[in-house]
């Protein structure tokens, strides 16, 4: 969930807004079950920036804020891709990002 979202294209600001990566049948089965371990993490404006390490690929995560340390290994499903993004509280441009509605600390 994202609070105050600016699209450009559309000239519109959202109070909130989620971003998805499919919309599914509710018989289609889900299985986009992912893990990995933390690299880097980072929290602002209430998500916690994650970068992962899965299967040897870097993967940038952003979840809700949740407490996280590097070197844990943590599991997600789905999540939206967003390229370019950039985030003003961190002053910083993410390549490619996942937005994921929650992350589970498995080990660490």
């Amino acid at each position: 969930m994202m609070k105050n979202f600016t699209s450009k294209a559309l000239n519109k600001t959202f109070d909130q807004i989620m971003f998805v990566d499919k919309v599914r049948n509710a018989s289609t089965p889900v299985s986009n079950s992912h893990s990995g371990t933390v690299v880097e993490t980072m929290n602002a404006s209430g998500y916690s920036y994650i970068q992962v390490d899965e299967q040897g690929k870097r993967v940038w995560l952003a979840a809700p804020e949740t407490a996280i340390s590097v070197g844990q290994t943590i599991n997600w499903s789905g999540g939206s891709a967003m390229q370019n993004f950039s985030s003003r509280a961190l002053d910083r441009t993410f390549d490619e990002i996942f937005f994921v509605g929650a992350i589970q600390v498995t080990s660490g």
